[in-house]
């Protein structure tokens, strides 16, 4: 291209050239605003993707494991002879995630910092992986269970799904923390629930709402607009008591 073929403004009035290039800023600014939008859209969309399969997989792995139990899925922890919890739900289903050699490294009469299980932190799983890749180098997850009396994952015990859907209800079984309340994957702690503030320590995923894997073993999004009381029916067991207590 020649330089007669390139737009100019030689012999243009001042203010027209200053018009000129505001429009042309302003244009690409505009086109780079819903390129950002369109971004992160996908971005977000991608993520939520990953995030609802990897809380399917877990699920899943949950129920396999009440499966072999032939009663109960599994407690919120490992518990010692003297009832203290020692080790993550997430260590226990290790076996039926594909992860037995993982597991079967484990000292399961130890807590989770002792010096033999504080080395395996660093081991976490892919399917414990935040979905960002946040914080994974330090061993912390984001996928944790709702923790109170009437949960499913409560107690000493873990919970029947029989006992967990006789109200003809699933119940909201795992969920993604929000980035202050990740934990690292082996430490028996995850979600404390305030029924007067059920959204507290969920993250939003950039407003469109809370992705979490169901007691059936399905995955889905809670929209963020869900009032406190719908989200506390999903999250609780109406009349449960602290399973093993």
């Amino acid at each position: 291209m020649n330089n007669a073929e390139l737009p100019t403004t030689a012999g243009a009035p001042r203010w027209k050239i200053i018009v000129t290039v505001v429009v042309a800023v302003a244009g690409a600014a505009i086109i780079g605003g819903v390129f950002l939008s369109r971004f992160n859209a996908q971005y977000a969309a991608a993520r939520r993707n990953v995030a609802m399969n990897r809380l399917r997989m877990i699920a899943m792995g949950i129920h396999n494991y009440e499966i072999a139990d032939g009663q109960r899925g599994p407690p919120a922890a490992i518990y010692g002879r003297d009832g203290k919890p020692l080790l993550s739900w997430r260590v226990a289903v290790l076996p039926f995630l594909d992860e037995k050699a993982l597991y079967d490294q484990f000292h399961l009469d130890e807590p989770w910092d002792s010096p033999h299980n504080a080395a395996l932190i660093n081991k976490m799983p892919d399917i414990f992986q935040p979905p960002s890749g946040e914080y994974q180098d330090n061993g912390k997850t984001s996928f944790v269970v709702p923790v109170a009396q009437k949960v499913a994952a409560s107690g000493t015990e873990g919970r029947s799904s029989p006992e967990i859907n006789r109200w003809g209800q699933k119940r909201v079984l795992i969920v993604e923390a929000a980035r202050d309340g990740a934990v690292e994957w082996t430490k028996p702690a995850d979600l404390l629930v305030d029924e007067n503030d059920p959204w507290a320590g969920l993250r939003d995923t950039r407003g469109r709402g809370l992705v979490v894997a169901f007691t059936d073993g399905s995955t889905d999004e809670i929209p963020a607009s869900t009032p406190n009381n719908t989200l506390n029916a999903l999250l609780l067991i109406p009349g449960a008591r602290p399973a093993g207590r």
